[in-house]
């Protein structure tokens, strides 16, 4: 899991790594603040949308299937924000 990535989504392409699969979400504006995932190809997930959370600037989620558990990585760049 990787937290405050710096990616933007013309470079999301540019960290693939073989046998992984990339799951990412860069922030909208500004910079930094990006989240991914790698997951393993032999392991069977799809990405939940519906768990976004507004107010909450980056945020992935990912449900795997063979384990029965969702995974996340959230990143708060502007904690006031939330208030």
């Amino acid at each position: 899991m990787l937290t405050e990535t710096w990616t933007i989504c013309d470079t999301e392409n540019c960290f693939n790594i073989p046998a992984y699969n990339f799951v990412c979400r860069s922030r909208e504006s500004g910079i930094g603040g990006g989240v991914a995932l790698y997951v393993a190809d032999d392991i069977s997930f799809y990405v939940i949308n519906d768990l976004n959370v507004e107010g909450i600037p980056v945020s992935v989620f990912i449900e795997l299937y063979q384990f029965g558990m969702i995974i996340g990585s959230v990143v708060f760049t502007n904690l006031p924000m939330l208030m």
